[in-house]
Parts: structure tokens; C-alpha cells; sequence
């Protein structure tokens, strides 16, 4: 069965009637029972995109051990409760995209040890406490692109051994402190560009033995180091225009 097509199909016109009627959805277990029934515990796959939600209740998803993709993009959520989603131990996709969310509580991905894919992006953040991404050490993709952070704690990433893929782009990021991506060693991509760089410590990329693709294109960068690049010996892809460059060494390359 394709639970990701066949997953509405009975309660469609049940969702309908109460969106209609309503001017935001406030999630809950109830509500979820209502629509799935004895197959709730069961689903692998839960879609609730574009739904209209604003609110999660705590524990809204407790129980739900064998839920493997969690999908709540396009609704209007704007900030996450620490107990959203306890016990999903076996959760490896969650997307978040494209809500309001200001702020996620530093422990609402405490146990998730199994996820793989973490999509918050098009968001309002402006800031993220440094522990909210401790332990997860399965983590290989990490969207946190579109949205209003000014600064990156050096700690945010530390211990995510298997992050490949890392986005901040189209934020408002002016400095980056030269630890921040320190033990990231299977980083393959990193997306810096459209934001508001200035500079570029000569260590801020020491470390990234892995990576292939760096994308610092559309900030404020007028120089380089010439030993920025020194350690990335896998590196296949450079962009770097749109700054603020006069001039460039040759051996900065």
C-alpha cells in the first residue's frame, strides 16, 4: 500500500469540511485518532502538509513507534513544544519548512537518534539555542536556509559526525566564528551564500576533509586568506561571485 497517496483518502472530506470552518487548526491526538483510527499506530508515512495548523499539542504524536516520515511543511506553526515529539525513536525524515516558527526549544529533538533529514527552512528564526541538535548522530542533512539568523553559535553543529549536507543560505549571517564547523568531517556541501559575510577566518573550514561543494556567492566578502581553502582537498565547486572583491591572489587557490 502507498500510505504517501492513499494516506487522506477516507478522511478528505471530513478535513475539508473542518478547515473550512475554522481559521487555523490546532493539531491534537484526538483529532489524529478521529482521522486514522487503529491505523495511527501503525503509519510509517504521515503527511500533513499545506493543513492550516498552528499549534501542536504536546504528545500529539506519542506512541506512533513506527512513524519513519513526518511531513508538516506549508502550515502556520510558530514554535514547537520540547514534548511534540516524544517517543518517534524511529523518526528519520521531519520537515518543518515553510511555517512561522521563531523558536524551537533546545530539547525538542532530544532521543530522535535516528533521524537522518531535518528541513527548517522558510522560517522566522533568528536565532538557535547551541544544544538543539545534541545526539543526533545519524543526521546527514540539515536545511535551515530562509530565515532570519544573524549568528551561528560555534557549538550549534558540534558532534554531528554524519552531516553531508549543511544550508544556511538566504540568511543574515555577517561573521562566522572559525570553530563553528569544527569535527564536520563528512560535510560534502555547505551553502553560505545570500548572506551578509564580511570576512573569513583562515581556519572557519579546517577540518572539512569531506567537502566538494562550498557556496559563498551573494555576501559582503572584499578579501581572502590565501589559506581559507588550504585543507579542502576534495573540493570540486568554488562560488564566490556577487561579493565584494577588488582583487584576488592567485594562491589563494
Amino acid at each position: 500500500m502507498n500510505l504517501k497517496y492513499n494516506i487522506f483518502k477516507t478522511v478528505f472530506a471530513y478535513l475539508f469540511i473542518l478547515q473550512s470552518t475554522t481559521n487555523g487548526l490546532i493539531l491534537t491526538r484526538s483529532l489524529l485518532d478521529q482521522w486514522y483510527g487503529t491505523r495511527l499506530t501503525s503509519l510509517k508515512y504521515l503527511d500533513l502538509m499545506n493543513k492550516e495548523i498552528t499549534a501542536i499539542e504536546p504528545n500529539t504524536f506519542s506512541g506512533l513507534i513506527n512513524l519513519c516520515e513526518l511531513f508538516l511543511k506549508d502550515n502556520q506553526i510558530s514554535s514547537i513544544d520540547f514534548r511534540t515529539f516524544n517517543g518517534l525513536t524511529g523518526l528519520y525524515e521531519l520537515d518543518l519548512s515553510s511555517n512561522k516558527i521563531s523558536w524551537i526549544d533546545q530539547r525538542t529533538f532530544n532521543g530522535l537518534v535516528n533521524l537522518k533529514y531535518i528541513l527548517i527552512s522558510d522560517n522566522n528564526l533568528s536565532s538557535i539555542h547551541p544544544s538543539t541538535f545534541n545526539g543526533l548522530v545519524s543526521l546527514e542533512y540539515l536545511a535551515l536556509q530562509i530565515n532570519r539568523i544573524s549568528s551561528v553559535d560555534p557549538k550549534l553543529f558540534e558532534g554531528l559526525k554524519s552531516l553531508g549536507t549543511l544550508s544556511l543560505h538566504h540568511n543574515q549571517i555577517d561573521t562566522i566564528d572559525p570553530n563553528t564547523f569544527n569535527g564536520l568531517s563528512n560535510l560534502e556541501s555547505l551553502y553560505l551564500n545570500n548572506n551578509q559575510i564580511k570576512t573569513i577566518d583562515p581556519k572557519t573550514f579546517t577540518g572539512l576533509t569531506s567537502l566538494e561543494n562550498l557556496y559563498l556567492y551573494s555576501n559582503q566578502i572584499s578579501s581572502i586568506d590565501s589559506d581559507v581553502f588550504k585543507s579542502l582537498t576534495r573540493l570540486k565547486r568554488l562560488e564566490l561571485y556577487s561579493n565584494q572583491f577588488t582583487s584576488i591572489e592567485t594562491s589563494v587557490f
